[in-house]
């Protein structure tokens, strides 16, 4: 009987080590990518639609500003500063 309890006893520790294990795994999951996988999702698809909402404003001032703003925006880079490219007023 007292080996009997000795291995129940070990099983039980086992399970316990076990389910430690598994509690952190999900804790890490759950806790530590959540945060990190959301805005990984959600980057690219903000991206788009700001593209596509500032496309859309430049097609508006190309319409309402004419010839000026075209004249603008061959010489203002869209959306990353043009190092080193002499802009002409």
């Amino acid at each position: 009987m007292r080996n009997g309890m000795k291995e129940t006893h070990m099983h039980d520790e086992h399970q316990s080590c076990q389910h430690d294990h598994i509690d952190a795994t999900l804790n890490w999951v759950l806790i530590g990518q959540w945060p990190t996988i959301i805005p990984l999702v959600m980057f690219p698809i903000l991206v788009v639609m700001y593209l596509r909402l500032a496309r859309g404003k430049e097609r508006n001032a190309r319409l309402e500003f004419g010839e000026a703003y075209a004249r603008r925006e061959a010489d203002t880079p869209a959306f990353f500063p043009g190092f080193g490219v002499t802009v002409h007023a």
